[in-house]
């Protein structure tokens, strides 16, 4: 009796071999911010919390943009398979972060953020006009 040995698979050539990592797609990311006042109450207005996001230590390097009356921001152009920081401030509030994997498609969050002041938290930048500029820029 023989015994037989498993045949190895044989990459043909023109062949397409997969990729070694995921191709990374589109992806977009919603956030919803919810402030937390201190003491409650429904009437803080959820409007112009700002929002940035990165892959890196520079907060802002894929985008900063202001909430709108609901609380929601939109970041469209994104690249899936990518972890992205996205950190949330406004003057008088805690600003908070989180890091999230952007999957395909379409992304969400919801950031919480509590009234105070604190020294540590983490803030995106200001957005700082040049001299003789107007804030913002008009087209």
């Amino acid at each position: 009796m023989t015994a037989c040995a498993a045949a190895a698979p044989v990459a043909h050539a023109g062949a397409q071999q997969p990729p070694p990592f995921p191709i990374p797609q589109p992806a977009s990311l919603g956030i919803s911010v919810t402030p937390l006042p201190n003491p409650p109450n429904p009437a803080v207005s959820r409007q112009n919390f700002t929002v940035c996001i990165s892959t890196t230590t520079d907060r802002d390097a894929l985008g900063r943009k202001q909430t709108n009356v609901n609380g929601a921001v939109r970041f469209d152009s994104l690249t899936s398979n990518t972890n992205v920081l996205i950190t949330v401030s406004r003057e008088g509030w805690t600003g908070v972060e989180r890091s999230i994997f952007l999957r395909p498609g379409s992304n969400f969050q919801i950031m919480a953020i509590r009234e105070g002041i604190s020294r540590t938290a983490p803030k995106c930048p200001l957005i700082v006009p040049l001299p003789g500029a107007t804030f913002p820029a008009k087209p």
